[in-house]
């Protein structure tokens, strides 16, 4: 008995390390929240496209739906790394695709069967919509890359910039 608790005490390392750590980071925080009005940001932008196009109503709220699942999706393939392009090893992130394409799927089924669309409230979109639907897909991956970038280029030239020895 006495070896079973020893063993699970030792197995707890992490914890008794992390104890005076903070659970949130500031720069971590930092990172969520810019990255959070970004999402919001974009999903605002294509709702009031919508409702300049449309007016308020059921095809305004489906682009906003389609926005909002959207971002989420471009979002994911930023969030494998905080540092390293979403684009390397993207070929090797089977669940990655995986869950894209059944989202993808599940979005499609929302607008295009009629049971499951009358359920949700939502209509067929134009090909211009899906546009802007596609846009809230990539839009999150040209903001997030385009800071990593500019993070591992102040990186080298900091590293650059120190003497040697």
């Amino acid at each position: 008995m006495r070896g079973s608790a020893v063993k699970a005490t030792k197995s707890l390392w992490w914890l008794r390390s992390s104890a005076n750590a903070s659970l949130l980071a500031r720069p971590f925080f930092v990172l969520i929240v810019w990255q959070g009005a970004i999402l919001a940001a974009i999903i605002l932008g294509a709702y009031v496209w919508a409702l300049e196009a449309y007016g308020e109503g059921a095809h305004a709220r489906t682009i906003a739906l389609m926005a909002l699942v959207g971002v989420q999706i471009g979002h994911m393939f930023n969030c494998r790394s905080r540092t390293r392009s979403a684009f390397e090893g993207l070929s090797r992130s089977h669940f990655v695709w995986g869950a894209a394409v059944v989202v993808v799927g599940l979005q499609l089924a929302a607008v295009y069967v009629t049971p499951l669309s009358r359920v949700l409230n939502t209509t067929r979109l134009t090909s211009t919509d899906w546009l802007i639907a596609g846009g809230a897909v990539v839009a999150p991956i040209i903001f997030v890359e385009a800071t990593k970038a500019l993070a591992r280029w102040r990186r080298r030239a900091s590293a650059g910039a120190r003497p040697a020895g």
